[in-house]
């Protein structure tokens, strides 16, 4: 199942999107639409998909918390790191960093984050992660520098399509992704951080039903809530966005 996962969005839908496009004879915008799906996928389904992983870490490399200590880990990092960027671009925030890509972003909130990570990593890590206090320093300089990539990325797709948020299921928060936004780029890269340090062959670790099952109620939601918010009302969307696309071929790709 875990190689699966693997290549499944990678790989198997880089291929199949196309040919079913293929199929029905579209042409139109093809090249935009079949990256449009595909990015969508990787955001939305793979990155975050990442979380329901961490479970299938052996017991034995991480015997403090296993592999829910390693999830909790990676939640808190991320939350506690946009809160805190938050938090200081607030209250000190003068210098921009992105201001045509996100205008509230600065400097320091940016810095204010990045020691604030270090701090939580330091804190948690003992607690939950196998990570040593060195690791647990330069990971938290990690959450940080990730987290805030994946915000700004997040924010230069919706500039991009033209809309405020990803969607409307949380009134006043936007949509689902614009809270785990962070998490696209944070999940995957811990994963394969601690995949590597501790040299686990993930390919051929074994996932129970059970986890697997757990991995389906991770992924299903969001391709359902979040990849769907706004491509099955393609009137909330800017007619000559690239979202657009996916709105015009959904019926197609169903």
């Amino acid at each position: 199942w875990v190689a699966m996962f693997y290549l499944f969005i990678p790989l198997y839908l880089f291929i199949l999107i196309p040919i079913r496009m293929v199929l029905i004879q579209e042409t139109d915008g093809f090249l935009k639409s079949c990256g449009t799906i595909h990015w969508g996928l990787m955001t939305a389904v793979y990155a975050i998909g990442y979380l329901a992983l961490y479970v299938i870490f052996p017991t034995h490399i991480n015997p403090v918390g296993g592999g829910i200590g390693l999830l909790m880990f990676v939640l808190l990092m991320t939350i506690g790191n946009d809160f805190m960027q938050y938090v200081f671009g607030k209250t000190f925030g003068k210098h921009k960093i992105l201001p045509i890509v996100s205008p509230n972003k600065t400097w320091e909130g940016f810095l204010g984050g990045v020691l604030s990570s270090v701090v939580f990593s330091m804190i948690l890590a003992p607690y939950l992660t196998p990570l040593s206090t060195i690791q647990s320093f330069f990971v938290g300089i990690g959450f940080a520098i990730a987290g805030f990539c994946g915000d700004v990325t997040m924010s230069a797709i919706k500039r991009d399509i033209g809309v405020k948020d990803t969607g409307s299921l949380l009134p006043g928060h936007g949509g689902i992704l614009d809270r785990l936004d962070s998490l696209i780029f944070t999940a995957p890269l811990f994963f394969h951080y601690i995949a590597y340090t501790f040299n686990i062959d993930i390919l051929k670790s074994r996932c129970s039903m059970l986890k697997f099952l757990f991995f389906l109620l991770v992924i299903k939601p969001f391709i359902f809530l979040v990849l769907g918010v706004n491509v099955r009302n393609p009137e909330t969307l800017p007619k000559d966005g690239p979202a657009i696309i996916i709105a015009n071929h959904t019926s197609h790709i169903d």
